[in-house]
């Protein structure tokens, strides 16, 4: 009984802490956007404390796409995300680029009181220097 990290943790210890190799088939699988960076976040927290290695299977290519990017997110650097937002190369970010990138990346769009406070915060562009706190705000309730 219990949660999946509980289940598992016991499946660990019974290895003697020996972490583990998973194959997750995410056939049949759908997350709201609302609580995929939530369900991404708790993978992400598995993967680092019990697995050894993880592999994905889908057999539906939308779902593959999907899946692939939201995971490989975050394994991203924050200046490496910058440059997946900065669709123009000019070196900073639109709330256009901001809108587009945090629908693509994180399955959320911005609200227009985040649209306003990046227009009043950051000039209505978003800075490389400033893009990891502005995230940071912007995720930090997801």
């Amino acid at each position: 009984r219990g949660g999946v990290e509980q289940i598992i943790a016991r499946h660990v210890r019974a290895r003697g802490g020996e972490r583990i190799n998973v194959v997750a088939n995410y056939d049949n699988f759908d997350v709201r956007d609302a609580l995929s960076t939530e369900f991404m976040a708790r993978v992400a927290k598995l993967e680092e404390r019990y697995y050894a290695s993880s592999r994905r299977y889908t057999s539906s290519a939308f779902r593959r796409v999907r899946l692939g990017r939201e995971m490989g997110v975050r394994e991203l650097s924050a200046d490496q995300l910058f440059d997946a937002f900065d669709t123009d190369g000019n070196g900073v970010l639109s709330l256009l680029e901001m809108r587009r990138g945090m629908r693509y990346y994180f399955g959320r769009k911005l609200t227009q009181a985040e649209s306003q406070r990046i227009a009043a915060d950051q000039g209505g562009v978003v800075y490389r220097e400033t893009f990891p706190q502005v995230l940071e705000h912007l995720l930090k309730d997801v």
